[in-house]
């Protein structure tokens, strides 16, 4: 059975990402891991991700596709973001990096709403164009 997710559960998820990213920036340091590969391995997971959107929308019909692929591979790209932000960012709280993650991705969607609008509205104007003007 699926549980419905609430925004402060999402909310919840992502700090405790955080503090996993903070609890392995030693072991991280140790084994040389550095923003460089935390960024290579998000690229590798983006591709990943990229696969499972395909093979789900047909467009690799010659591939299986794993069960939850797509958002076990969303799940990974966002691992790498998150890390990513906690690492260049290794003076803030967890509560205030997630606090600016929040007000960033609020500010994003915005955009995204509004060009969105902006692309309909261009679209629905060039199918009013007349042709005999």
């Amino acid at each position: 059975m699926i549980k419905t997710v609430t925004a402060e559960m999402m909310n919840t998820a992502m700090y405790d990402l955080i503090i996993k990213s903070r609890e392995l920036q030693p072991i991280d340091e140790e084994l040389g891991w550095g923003i460089g590969d935390v960024l290579a391995q998000l690229l590798q997971e983006g591709g990943e991700f990229s696969e499972q959107v395909m093979i789900r929308a047909g467009k690799l019909p010659y591939k299986e596709p794993e069960f939850d692929g797509v958002f076990l591979e969303a799940a990974d790209v966002i691992v790498c973001v998150i890390d990513a932000v906690a690492k260049m960012y290794p003076n803030d709280s967890p509560a205030m990096v997630l606090t600016k993650l929040s007000n960033a991705m609020n500010r994003k969607g915005i955009k995204w709403e509004g060009k969105v609008h902006d692309l309909l509205a261009i679209k629905k104007n060039e199918n009013n164009v007349d042709l005999f003007d």
